[in-house]
C-alpha cells in the first residue's frame, strides 16, 4: 500500500470531499441531492431534431434559417444551475473524475440507430491546453469512446488560438472561429463515414459549426454531436 492511500483516510477527515455543485459533505462527486436536481433539467422533448435545442414554438430559435455543417446534435442537460457548475468544476476546476458520470449521460442520447465510425473530441489548441493542463473534450471523448465501443479518432485539430467565445455576440464567434480547425488525416479517411462529434457545451452553435466544416468539406457521410448540455 502507497504512502497515498494511507494518507487518503487522514485526509478525508481533516477535509472530507465536498459536492461539487452544493460544497456540502459528500462520498461521491455528486450527492444525492444535486443529482437529482440535476434530472429536473434533461432535455426532454419537443427538441429540434436537428440541433437538440428545447423548442417553445414550431421554429427553432438556434437554427432556424441557418447553414449548418452537421446534421444532428443531441444533448443531455439544459446549461443552467447546477448543470453550470458541474461544467466548471470539470474545465475549470479540474474534477476530471466527473469526466465518467458526464459520458454516462450523454452515451444515452446518442443515436443507437446510427452506425458511427469514429468519436472525434472538438480539439482546444495546444496552449489552451498548456493552460487548463487538459481537454475536457478528450476525457469526455474517450471515456464515451470505452461506453459505446466505438473508437476515439481524433481526426481534427486547432490551428488558430481564438478569444474566449464568453463575452463574444454570435456575429463575433463566427468570425473568432472562421478556419480555427483543421483535418490531422487526408480527406480520403474521412469520405463517406460517419463522426460523432463530443463537445462539453453548445450554445450559439458556433464552435460545433466550424468543428464540422473540414470533415463536411472532405465529404463526410454523416455528421453527428454530442454535447453535455445545450443552452436554452
Amino acid at each position: 500500500m502507497g504512502w497515498q492511500n494511507l494518507l487518503e483516510p487522514l485526509l478525508d477527515f481533516v477535509a472530507p470531499p465536498l459536492c461539487v455543485v452544493c460544497r456540502n459533505p459528500s462520498e461521491t462527486l455528486l450527492c444525492p441531492t444535486c443529482e437529482q436536481n440535476l434530472d429536473a433539467l434533461r432535455i426532454q422533448k419537443p427538441y429540434c431534431r436537428r440541433c437538440g435545442t428545447p423548442l417553445r414554438g414550431w421554429q427553432c430559435p438556434k437554427c432556424h434559417g441557418r447553414s449548418l455543417q452537421f446534421d444532428r446534435a443531441r444533448g443531455a442537460f439544459l446549461y443552467t444551475g447546477p448543470v453550470a457548475s458541474v461544467v466548471e468544476s470539470l474545465k475549470y476546476q479540474g474534477f476530471r473524475g466527473l469526466s465518467r458520470w458526464m459520458a454516462r449521460e450523454m452515451a444515452a442520447v446518442v443515436p443507437r440507430q446510427e452506425e458511427i465510425h469514429g468519436i472525434v473530441p472538438v480539439p482546444l489548441h495546444p496552449a489552451r491546453i498548456r493552460e487548463r493542463g487538459f481537454s475536457q473534450t478528450r476525457l469526455l471523448a474517450r471515456e464515451l469512446a470505452a461506453l459505446l465501443g466505438i473508437p476515439m479518432i481524433p481526426v481534427l485539430r486547432r490551428v488558430r488560438y481564438t478569444r474566449s467565445q464568453t463575452t463574444l455576440s454570435p456575429q463575433e464567434r463566427r468570425r473568432n472561429l472562421r478556419g480555427a480547425f483543421a483535418l490531422t488525416v487526408p480527406p480520403d479517411q474521412v469520405q463517406g463515414k460517419t463522426w460523432l462529434l463530443v463537445d462539453d457545451v453548445m450554445t450559439t452553435m458556433t464552435t460545433l459549426n466550424e468543428a464540422a466544416r473540414p470533415l463536411r468539406r472532405a465529404g463526410a457521410g454523416r455528421i453527428l454531436a454530442v454535447l453535455f448540455a445545450i443552452a436554452p
